[in-house]
């Protein structure tokens, strides 16, 4: 159960950079 909390954290993470790096590319 940990695990896959973690894993979704992790992909939740991993999303934001992406959408945040970009938008930062864009400029």
């Amino acid at each position: 159960m940990a695990m896959k909390l973690l894993s979704q954290v992790f992909l939740i993470t991993a999303l934001i950079a992406l959408v945040s790096s970009a938008s930062l590319g864009e400029r």
